[in-house]
């Protein structure tokens, strides 16, 4: 099921942000706090972006909000 949020990771990133996000795991979480739908972490250390997206599991099952959610944490990684 992750290959579904990695596939739509890819093709955002090519039709929104010109392909320039680097690769990153996208994942379901079942540990994010209840007040969160998702998250961006990463090491702020690092000189690259290393770190992964994850997304609350109950976005399982709401497909358009899953989307959104997922895009909302990709602005995220462009920042």
């Amino acid at each position: 099921m992750a290959e579904i949020l990695e596939t739509a990771y890819a093709e955002y990133n090519k039709k929104y942000f010109g392909g320039q996000l680097p690769e990153l795991p996208v994942r379901w979480s079942r540990k994010l706090p209840s007040n969160l739908y998702g998250e961006f972490s990463w090491n702020p250390d690092s000189e690259e972006i290393d770190g992964e997206i994850r997304l609350t599991w109950y976005l399982k099952y709401h497909g358009k909000l899953c989307h959104l959610v997922l895009l909302h944490e990709m602005v995220h990684v462009k920042l």
